[in-house]
């Protein structure tokens, strides 16, 4: 009985909610999306540098959340920041993508600028 259970709710649960990590093209269609939608201009390399700051910091796991700092999601943000950004805290994907987004380019500017900071101090 116990298995026909686990296998319904397996069966109906969205597909998001069981994957551990959040695919890498998820992440850059996220991320083109919410830039045309910004008016920001993606230049080369910087669905590279967004994916090289989330691995770090999320192992791409978009529900992780950090129990010290409520950091939470991919790129670990504070809920201070998603307040500062006007983004709804979410675990969607493309909402995270969004409030990094706007806070990479208020903070940085731009996202190399942005990754240049993580590589040098190990945090963005």
């Amino acid at each position: 009985m116990i298995a026909k259970i686990i296998a319904a709710i397996v069966l109906f649960s969205p597909v998001s909610r069981l994957k551990s990590t959040v695919a890498e093209s998820e992440i850059i269609s996220a991320l083109r999306t919410t830039a045309s939608r910004c008016g920001y201009r993606l230049h080369s390399g910087d669905g590279s540098r967004a994916l090289k700051i989330a691995k770090p910091e999320s192992g791409l796991r978009r529900w992780v959340i950090n129990k010290r700092s409520k950091a939470m999601g991919l790129f670990q943000l504070k809920p201070s920041t998603w307040k500062h950004t006007g983004t709804p805290i979410s675990k969607e994907t493309y909402r995270q993508v969004e409030a990094f987004l706007k806070y990479i380019i208020e903070r940085y500017g731009t996202l190399e600028k942005a990754y240049a900071f993580r590589r040098k101090h190990g945090w963005y």
